[in-house]
């Protein structure tokens, strides 16, 4: 069998996208030799919801007007929403014609549109040469940052395309159909859409939401979850979980900063932070530290005013799920004011401390040790190594998670309450807090057990 020297694809939209968008699309391939994009000057009517049958429907008969050949791909591209809730597909049966969801992406990526939307672009021509080959049986259902990863939890979709990467087994499959030349163009394109995505650049850094450059990851990936729906339910409880991890983490920020690693067993025990613990005990806690500290006084304050206990133990704990989605809309939107409440009060805590990742250390004298870090600061998981020179005597852990203050003049270790190691569900390597005798992994939900 020939192997292919050439992609050849021609692209359209439905009536709502704009011209400047398929413009861009058309742009980002423009460098690219091997690949070549027509625009075509055609556009359908979808609505939201819209199925597959439909879409793929309404694609074949553009192919069947315009004769295109079989051979080159067409791919339609549009702002409506479709049954499945995916990204984009290609048609199992004719694999060469496509869609592409344009909306929605500023939930999921920090990336213009167009680039998005050419990632999944790519993605989907070099998917369907897979499918072609094997169907489905490479297709990675937990991702692994591959362009074949499945992605069906859609924030997944950062990896693959921070990554920019094809995994051995898919690659072998497609070195099998495609000339080397046109792979390297492939991996050029790929590799362009990655570096966006990867925060080099200080213009995109200013275009950031605030918590995106301010919070501490675990605070910033919950927080970024709850764009990641439109639904109001999944907000409330994506809400509850993004308060839950507050109150947990300030708990132990308090005993790290605070107490001997004694005095915290101590501490943990008397409140009865052991076992499986109830969110109204936690924050219980909060209040007892509040005592001391006003701060953690006015957090307990908004939580017990806004009743957020009693509001989770309703909607995850011991309710019934409403059958109107609406319900839940003004149940979101008090829950959210509440919380923008308590982010406010945290601003000076993410000024004043940063929360790093230690990945290797060298001593310079008795007091003084070179560190290789991560600052986690923000949903993006993609951490970027930094060094500094510390000002104390701390024996540092490799892969331990601190609080240190801006000057690195005191650092104070978060084991064993925060830790990044792999995840045992998902086998990828996770932020986790500890919850009693398990941890939570604070990215996918997952509640699991770790080895000592």
């Amino acid at each position: 069998m020939m192997k292919i020297s050439h992609i050849n694809l021609s692209i359209f939209a439905s009536t709502t996208v704009s011209d400047q968008l398929l413009d861009r699309v058309a742009d980002t391939f423009s460098d690219i030799p091997r690949i070549s994009v027509t625009k075509l000057r055609i556009r359908i009517r979808l609505e939201d919801n819209f199925s597959f049958e439909e879409v793929f429907g309404s694609i074949e008969k553009i192919r069947a007007n315009t004769k295109i050949s079989e051979e080159e791909f067409l791919i339609l591209l549009t702002d409506k929403t479709n049954a499945s809730n995916w990204f984009s597909a290609f048609n199992q049966s004719y694999p060469k014609n496509i869609f592409i969801q344009t909306t929605d992406w500023d939930n999921f990526v920090y990336l213009d549109e167009s680039l998005a939307v050419s990632s999944q672009i790519m993605n989907n021509i070099l998917q369907s040469f897979i499918y072609e080959s094997v169907e489905l049986e490479l297709i990675h259902g937990h991702p692994i940052g591959c362009i074949n990863d499945f992605c069906g939890w859609k924030p997944d979709i950062q990896l693959k395309m921070k990554t920019g990467d094809i995994c051995p087994e898919c690659l072998n499959v497609l070195q099998a159909k495609l000339e080397d030349i046109v792979l390297r163009d492939v991996g050029k394109l790929l590799s362009k859409i990655r570096d966006m995505m990867v925060f080099h650049s200080d213009k995109r850094r200013q275009s950031l939401p605030d918590f995106e450059t301010t919070m501490h990851t675990p605070f910033a990936l919950t927080k970024r979850k709850i764009s990641t729906t439109t639904d109001s339910l999944r907000k409330t409880l994506y809400a509850i979980d993004h308060f839950d991890v507050i109150t947990k983490i300030l708990i132990y920020y308090y005993l790290a900063k605070e107490y001997t690693e004694e005095d915290q067993r101590q501490f943990l025990n008397q409140n009865r932070l052991i076992g499986r613990i109830p969110l109204g005990r936690w924050v219980a806690a909060l209040g007892i530290i509040g005592r001391n500290e006003e701060v953690f006084q006015k957090i307990y304050n908004i939580a017990d005013n806004e009743r957020i206990v009693n509001l989770r133990n309703k909607h995850r704990g011991h309710g019934y799920i409403d059958c109107c989605d609406r319900t839940y809309d003004d149940t979101f939107l008090n829950l959210n004011n509440s919380l923008t409440q308590i982010e406010s009060l945290l601003m000076d805590l993410f000024e004043q401390y940063k929360l790093i990742r230690i990945l290797a250390f060298e001593r310079i004298n008795n007091y003084n040790y070179k560190l290789k870090y991560n600052e986690l600061t923000g949903s993006n998981l993609m951490l970027i190594e930094k060094t500094t020179i510390t000002q104390n005597n701390l024996n540092p852990v490799v892969n331990r998670i601190y609080l240190a203050d801006r000057n690195f003049s005191a650092i104070h270790g978060i084991f064993p309450y925060l830790i990044f190691d792999q995840c045992p569900q998902c086998k990828h390597d996770r932020l986790m807090i500890k919850d009693g005798q398990q941890y939570v992994d604070i990215y996918k939900g997952h509640f699991v057990q770790l080895q000592n």
